[in-house]
């Protein structure tokens, strides 16, 4: 049975009497070796490379990517804001590829004061735009604009949002005519002076005359909540970094990590409360390797980037994110899962396992320190999130969440306690892997058998209840 019960007993006058069980229904606690995990979506093939944020309540806002067999991928959105887990929406179709390469890591969410989510997304079909979406005016009614529709643009995207509540986003520019001048770069764009329609598209790094095909991928964009200063990482056959103040119009560019090919590749930046950046990369000598570099002291540190995890072939995907106490912490690929690292010690700890099958992870901490990691499980091709607080959190299945199981007839019910109420002798009361705030008063003359922790279809125990 997979409830936590607590039973309520008392002495009276040397007899033991038993007071009526209360059923109270919990999940485990956890800590960073024991990451809670629950499965958000499972719709056919879902959640490649999500992006989470988290707003002023620490409430959670997914964005992530449904691969529809039929009609193409899809961008869909799962938050937990209403106090439900999950509502989850479609918002658009993003366009047909069976490769699904290009439409890799192309999704990014923030939340503005107001709580409300943007999202940065990249639509391959026709011609490769860059989009927006919001429902910064319309909690049930998404708004959907496109930024920059140039062609071959919008891939590895990265939104931010600044203390007025306005929109800013990196990106890939993929064009390479150099008869007419167009090459491969990253581009700014932002909506602070007014509408997308008259949005600021700046080609801020791309050298003249390059054919290189990554100058300005894998981009992370971040806005210092107290000066309202850009920053952004990239990779350009090195790690790359520019900056500005919010109304400057140049950018003040730096290598931190010495020249070298495939030195920066997939970066994520956190900032801290000193405005000094922390940023996690993929370094390529033969193999990834995790690594990040720190500019806190004036200058980048170490020369060549701290070597996070040498074991070959990690850090492809990775996630940084510093908490209150100017702690960083990385969620990441290797080979053999989805690891996690931090450097509390201060040294970076031993690996720590989320999931042996977790790829593309996506890190946020929330004001009380608790980590926040959404990502794809490889092998059951679900849209997976993993927590270190205590979590009250679960799945929306479109079954009910408690049934009453007779002989081969099933029952829905309320709740656990209705359940109960309503069986008979040889029932058993099943319930799926939620948090339900009740407490039931099993009180009653029966042989009933209550049974928890089911996945939506009520298939297999995957957790408690």
């Amino acid at each position: 049975m997979n409830y936590k019960i607590k039973i309520r007993s008392y002495l009276v006058l040397g007899l033991l009497v038993l007071l009526p069980a209360v059923l109270t229904v919990v999940l485990p606690s956890t800590s960073y070796s024991a990451w809670t995990k629950i499965t958000i979506d499972s719709q056919d093939d879902v959640g490649t490379h999500s992006a989470v944020a988290i707003d002023s309540r620490d409430r959670l806002h997914i964005a992530y990517l449904y691969k529809d067999t039929t009609n193409g991928y899809k961008l869909k959105y799962a938050t937990n804001s209403t106090e439900t887990w999950w509502a989850i929406k479609t918002i658009d179709s993003v366009g047909i590829d069976a490769a699904g390469w290009n439409l890799c890591c192309h999704i990014s969410i923030a939340v503005d004061s107001n709580d409300k989510a943007h999202i940065s997304y990249y639509k391959s079909a026709p011609d490769g735009d860059l989009k927006y979406a919001t429902n910064a005016t319309n909690d049930s009614s998404w708004q959907t604009t496109i930024v920059d529709s140039s062609g071959g643009v919008g891939k590895y995207n990265s939104i931010a949002i600044d203390s007025n509540n306005k929109a800013h986003i990196s990106y890939f520019h993929e064009e390479d005519d150099q008869y007419q001048g167009i090459h491969n770069g990253l581009r700014y764009a932002t909506n602070k002076d007014g509408a997308w329609d008259e949005f600021v598209s700046d080609f801020i790094y791309g050298p003249s005359g390059s054919s290189e095909d990554d100058h300005g991928i894998n981009s992370s964009i971040a806005i210092d909540p107290a000066t309202d200063d850009i920053h952004i990482s990239f990779y350009a056959n090195n790690l790359i970094y520019m900056t500005k103040a919010l109304a400057a119009t140049s950018w003040s560019t730096q290598i931190p990590a010495g020249m070298g090919v495939y030195n920066g590749a997939n970066t994520s930046l956190d900032i801290y409360p000193s405005g000094k950046v922390h940023i996690s990369y993929g370094h390529k000598s033969g193999n990834y390797t995790q690594r990040a570099i720190d500019n806190v002291n004036g200058s980048w540190q170490p020369t060549y980037g701290d070597t996070v995890d040498p074991t070959a072939g990690s850090g492809f995907y990775n996630s940084l994110a510093i908490d209150s106490s100017d702690n960083v912490h990385i969620a990441y690929t290797r080979p053999d899962g989805l690891g996690y690292k931090n450097n509390t010690l201060p040294s970076w700890t031993t690996v720590d396992f989320i999931s042996s099958t977790g790829t593309q992870p996506s890190l946020k901490i929330d004001d009380s320190d608790v980590l926040h990691v959404s990502y794809y499980d490889s092998n059951t091709d679900d849209l997976m999130y993993a927590t270190t607080g205590p979590s009250t959190i679960t799945t929306t299945c479109e079954i009910d969440t408690v049934r009453l199981k007779r002989g081969s007839n099933y029952y829905y019910k309320d709740s656990l306690q209705q359940a109960y109420d309503d069986a008979i002798n040889g029932d058993v009361v099943q319930s799926q892997d939620v948090f339900l705030n009740e407490s039931v008063y099993i009180d009653l003359t029966k042989d009933v058998a209550m049974e928890g922790g089911y996945d939506c279809n009520y298939s297999s125990i995957i957790g408690y209840t």
